[in-house]
């Protein structure tokens, strides 16, 4: 614990950065770093709060003396509400903090260090309605108790129920949610970017199935980051049952689709061959979204009346496969299992420092974590965590990794709780977290300026 102290007060401040990186430099570079940094501290809503009018004055005159690469090291070192107060100071900073090679470079930054936000659906009353939370994973990681803030949702869709984060890359978050006096399934889905407070609302997902027949549906849905060609894309899987008279077994029809942010619109693409998913939210990780299939396990639809909850899968009971599709080509395929003894366990996928991981729950109160340290080659599978969970929690429902760090802290969400797991002792423990409750949905995501 001591060792652990020290590091931290050898860290330096955000100042301390911005006035090294300006040490070189004239007067001029360091009232920048100064002003800016001022401009930027917790509690200081104006930027006229917190810098006189001369310091201003001499800031915007001084702006274009200072060489672009420095002024984009130390802009691309601040939170994105700064930000966004700065480009009001000048014409020539709000083009360089606008521009694409800028917001490019903050997202590099930002998504190197720590400093991501949880941000959670929590359970607010006994109808289903949640609300949206986050705090810093830093925070809940390495202090005793961490205080979590409501935020709004986007515009027009407070606290419903079935809200869903279903990803985040680059500071963008993909959530789903029920589309009002739809008797069919049907879905909206958000591009939203929380730090900005906009959002993107994508076309509809039209499908020639017969919706006057539907038993029940099932979607499946994943997000992510199609670095080629830098685009945003969603994949949704919409499978429907039709009522079948008594005894004939009822038909099932798929329609799987990819929408582009470029082009704002959705492509019917091939169908998912190898087995259907047992969970609904794909895990993206090497340019490609996960789901966990099987080709024997009935896949829990949802009716008019009952909503199924999500419960982990057996191994004995079906022939889990990985199943990846490629953002880039559009192409299925299939991540090869890790080697192992086949077992009572009740697995589920998630995502672990960047790298697609395997979480398997035993009757016996262990919880076995396995990563791909490199993607796609089999062998390459290693075990990271062994640990016994909590009495309380039911091994065949949901578990799910996401704050997941190097530093040795990382975070789970087991049911509806959240969870440190430490790798140094391999012990799990509670976080202290208020303003907080019952987790539904949870993610983490960066700070950034793009748009929806």
């Amino acid at each position: 614990m001591g060792q652990k102290l020290s590091n931290k007060r050898q860290k330096t401040t955000p100042q301390d950065d911005l006035q090294c990186t300006s040490s070189s430099t004239s007067d001029n570079g360091h009232l920048i770093s100064s002003t800016l940094y001022r401009a930027s501290s917790p509690g200081d809503d104006n930027l006229f709060n917190s810098c006189s009018n001369q310091d201003l004055d001499t800031l915007q005159r001084s702006v274009t003396s200072i060489p672009d690469d420095l002024m984009i090291e130390i802009l691309s070192r601040l939170p994105v509400k700064s930000l966004l107060k700065f480009r009001c100071v000048s014409k020539s900073l709000l083009a360089l903090i606008s521009s694409p090679d800028f917001i490019r470079t903050h997202v590099r930054k930002n998504n190197e260090n720590i400093n991501h936000r949880v941000i959670c659906c929590v359970h607010c009353d006994e109808f289903g309605g949640s609300d949206l939370k986050e705090f810093p994973l830093k925070s809940a990681l390495n202090e005793p108790v961490t205080r979590a803030t409501d935020i709004d949702y986007p515009k027009g869709y407070d606290k419903i129920g079935s809200f869903k984060i279903v990803g985040s890359c680059n500071g963008l978050v993909c959530v789903t949610f029920p589309k009002k006096r739809s008797k069919n399934g049907e879905l909206g889905i958000l591009l939203w970017n929380p730090s900005m407070k906009k959002y993107r609302k994508l076309p509809k997902f039209d499908t020639k199935l017969n919706s006057t027949i539907w038993h029940s549906w099932f979607v499946a849905c994943g997000y992510g980051y199609d670095e080629s060609n830098d685009d945003y894309k969603v994949v949704a899987m919409l499978s429907v049952r039709y009522r079948q008279p008594e005894g004939v077994t009822m038909k099932e029809d798929t329609v799987t689709k990819m929408y582009s942010r470029k082009t704002h619109t959705w492509e019917e693409i091939e169908n998912l061959k190898d087995g259907i998913p047992i969970n609904e939210l794909g895990n993206f990780a090497s340019g490609r979204l996960h789901w966990l299939t099987s080709t024997t396990m009935p896949r829990r639809f949802h009716t008019k009346h009952n909503i199924h909850s999500y419960a982990l899968v057996s191994e004995t009971e079906g022939d889990l496969k990985i199943v990846s599709i490629d953002l880039e080509s559009k192409m299925f395929g299939v991540v090869e299992y890790p080697e192992h003894e086949k077992s009572n366990s009740y697995c589920a996928l998630g995502i672990a420092g960047g790298r697609l991981c395997l979480v398997r729950t035993y009757e016996s109160r262990v919880m076995d974590i396995s990563v791909m340290k490199e993607y796609g080659v089999k062998e390459s599978w290693t075990k990271v965590a062994s640990v016994n969970y909590p009495e309380h929690i039911v091994a065949k429902l949901y578990r799910q990794p996401f704050g997941w760090q190097n530093n040795g802290g990382h975070m789970l969400k087991l049911e509806k709780f959240l969870v440190l797991y430490d790798s140094e002792d391999d012990s799990i423990r509670f976080p202290i977290i208020g303003n907080f409750g019952l987790v539904r949905w949870v993610d983490t995501y960066a700070e950034s300026l793009v748009l929806p």
